[in-house]
Order: C-alpha cells, then sequence, then structure tokens
C-alpha cells in the first residue's frame, strides 16, 4: 500500500475471524492494535457490497438484502396503481432483482431457509407487478414474467462464471486453478466429455466451495451444454 501511496482508514478497518462454530473458542481472545486503534473481532464485515459473517452462512448478506428489497418494494406499490405492467416491472428489476442477483454466486450452498427468505421476496415482487392474489400459485406468474427462481438464477451465476473459467483466457487465474478437467487414470468414454474433476469433501461446509460445487454443477449438465463454446 506504500508503494502505491495507499493509506488505510484506521476507524474503517475491521477483523473477523472465519471458522465454524465448535472450534471458534479455541482461537481465545484475538485482537491487533492498528495504528492508535485497538480492533476486536466482529461479527460481520462488508467487503464491495457483500456481507460475510464469521461463519460464512451469508445469513447477514441475506438479511441486508431482504432489508432493502422490501424497502423498495413497499415504495413501488404505493404508486403501483400509476405504473402500467411494464414500467413496474422495469422498477422491480432495477430496484428488487438486482439486488437478489448481485454476488448471488456467493449464496452457493446456502442453507434452505434463507432460499426459501429469498425466493419469498421474488414471490411478492412478482405478484406486485402482475397484481396477482397472494395464495395464487407463483410458478406459473414467474415463468410469464421469465425470471428464474432464486436457486436457479444462483446456479446460472456460478455455470457462466465456470464456463468462463473454463473456455476463456481472460478469466480470473485463480478460477482456473479451481475448474481442473478431469482425466481419468484409464481411456473411458467419459474422457471426451468436457467433465470436470470434483474434489472429495469431509465437511458438509466445504461442499459450498467453488471447486466443489461449481464442478459438480458443471459435470451434472447435459453434454450438448457442456460443448458450447463461450462466446465472449
Amino acid at each position: 500500500m506504500l508503494a502505491n501511496k495507499l493509506k488505510i482508514n484506521e476507524s474503517k478497518t475491521e477483523l473477523i475471524l472465519f471458522a465454524p462454530k465448535q472450534s471458534r473458542h479455541a482461537f481465545g481472545d484475538i485482537s491487533i492494535t492498528f495504528g492508535g486503534s485497538f480492533i476486536t473481532p466482529t461479527s460481520s464485515v462488508r467487503d464491495l457490497g457483500a456481507y460475510f459473517d464469521s461463519d460464512l452462512s451469508m445469513t447477514s448478506h441475506v438479511n441486508n438484502v431482504l432489508k432493502t428489497g422490501y424497502y423498495h418494494l413497499r415504495r413501488i406499490a404505493k404508486i403501483r396503481c400509476h405504473l402500467d405492467r411494464s414500467s413496474c416491472a422495469k422498477a422491480v428489476i432495477a430496484f428488487v432483482i438486482s439486488r437478489l442477483d448481485y454476488h448471488n454466486g456467493l449464496l452457493a450452498g446456502i442453507t434452505q431457509r434463507n432460499l426459501r427468505r429469498l425466493q419469498c421476496l421474488q414471490n411478492n415482487a412478482a405478484r406486485l407487478v402482475t397484481k396477482s392474489p397472494r395464495g395464487c400459485h407463483i410458478t406459473p406468474i414467474l415463468a410469464d414474467l421469465h425470471w428464474l427462481p432464486v436457486h436457479l438464477r444462483i446456479d446460472y451465476k456460478v455455470l457462466t462464471n465456470t464456463q468462463r473459467a473454463i473456455q476463456s483466457p481472460t478469466s480470473p487465474s485463480y478460477l482456473q486453478q479451481l475448474c481442473v478437467a478431469y482425466r481419468p487414470s484409464r481411456q473411458l468414454r467419459s474422457s471426451s466429455a468436457n467433465l470436470l474433476s470434483v474434489p472429495k469433501t469431509q465437511r458438509r461446509a466445504a461442499d459450498s466451495a467453488f471447486s466443489v460445487y461449481a464442478c459438480r454443477l458443471w459435470n451434472s449438465l447435459p453434454s450438448n451444454l457442456r460443448a458450447i463454446q463461450n462466446s465472449d
């Protein structure tokens, strides 16, 4: 930072410890002294608009998306009678759906409870646009709007990044290193199937890692989709 003539803002510097809840006590009390500030660990931090909690459950990020999303949804609902469907859809996409999609690749592997909470936000947004009653089935409404459900939006973002990491030389090198081509020890039909090697995991939390989640998701695609070349 000195080489680039930058200086850390001591008042905005935060410390967080990422560890499972059952083993976090083993680290004891951790704190650092930075300049004239005494910094202790916090439960969540913000980085580039994404909120990370100490157990990487992404609950803090989900809470922030819901808080902001429902705020804008209520404001749009107050003027819904003055908007046609197209204008309302554009407002909802700009202020609500865009927040569901922002950093949603980080939400891969989150709990079903958090997924349901995000899906409720999208369902309410869809009902507002179409003026549908609360008790009606949501799947036809989302299909009519051409909106993917939240869990499929997350998978789509992960697969998009995976395809770029495999096929685009300009993709980040750290993603390319996580997407290793599957090379069986002997010649099999799967050798030319454009599959990725999935690392073995011992803990369920590790299944959310990009190197595991993305590779499994990629391998589950039909062979004709895996063969599509990136147009970038």
